[in-house]
């Protein structure tokens, strides 16, 4: 059956020792062989650096990238809010993949509100995210594919509300969540206390990376197959990031 592959990480800019870590990523990269990439935290030039041997098309905007086998029409972005007038607290951006099974809308989406006890600050940003999406989504078309970095647990009310068991602002959305749908038995942790990166916060284990999948139609085109944590193995102490990603295969019709 054929599938599309989904792969989504937070590439922690070039911290720590990159020039040892952007070959773990490639690896990945090669080993995995995703059609659609969602980079946060990334930069410009670093994404030409990883996708250069790969042959992709990419897009780029204020540290987020998407990254597609096919080509890429229709991009835009917006900001989502945050506390104050004006201020930027999370970029979104998206796409349409003019993939041989259809156009794909694809989102990749973050909040700069990372703490814990800042859910209060995500939870506003939810409506706007959602109206986003609706804009880019493609009636009776392939279900939106929207992934990133949210910053926060599954059980919080932002992740709650995109895949409708929680409303704000008398408003609800409704997506998938690919681990919950397909995920093995574990806990899915993209924030994990084993990588010495991300342990210096002092924070638990934690699953706050995510693909999502837009509801899918009768004729079953995005469902599911299959999600795994990938970029999760250590080189001589060496993490390809300080998170995890995530990985998921969707069918084709």
């Amino acid at each position: 059956m054929n599938t599309i592959k989904v792969l989504t990480l937070n590439t922690w800019l070039k911290e720590g020792p990159y020039e040892t870590r952007e070959p773990l990523i490639k690896d990945w990269i090669r080993v995995l062989e995703p059609d659609l990439i969602g980079f946060q935290e990334v930069l410009d030039d670093q994404v030409g650096g990883l996708l250069d041997q790969f042959g992709y098309f990419h897009q780029w905007h204020f540290g987020m990238s998407i990254a597609s086998r096919w080509k890429i029409s229709n991009f835009t972005s917006i900001n989502l809010p945050g506390v104050n007038e004006g201020e930027i607290a999370g970029p979104v951006i998206a796409g349409h993949i003019d993939s041989p099974f259809g156009t794909i809308p694809f989102i990749n989406a973050t909040t700069f509100h990372f703490m814990p006890h800042e859910g209060w600050k995500r939870r506003k940003q939810m409506p706007t995210l959602n109206t986003f999406v609706r804009s880019v989504r493609i009636k009776e078309g392939y279900p939106v594919i929207m992934v990133g970095d949210f910053n926060t647990d599954p059980d919080s009310d932002e992740i709650r509300y995109l895949m409708g068991l929680h409303s704000i602002e008398d408003t609800s959305a409704y997506f998938c969540d690919a681990w919950e749908r397909a995920g093995d038995e574990g806990t899915g942790a993209t924030w994990a206390q084993e990588n010495h990166y991300s342990r210096t916060y002092g924070s638990p284990d934690r699953r706050i990376d995510y693909i999502f999948v837009g509801a899918q139609g009768i004729q079953g085109a995005g469902a599911i197959k299959d999600c795994r944590v990938v970029c999760n193995k250590s080189l001589d102490d060496v993490w390809p990031s300080d998170h995890f990603g995530v990985f998921a295969e969707l069918t084709v019709e």
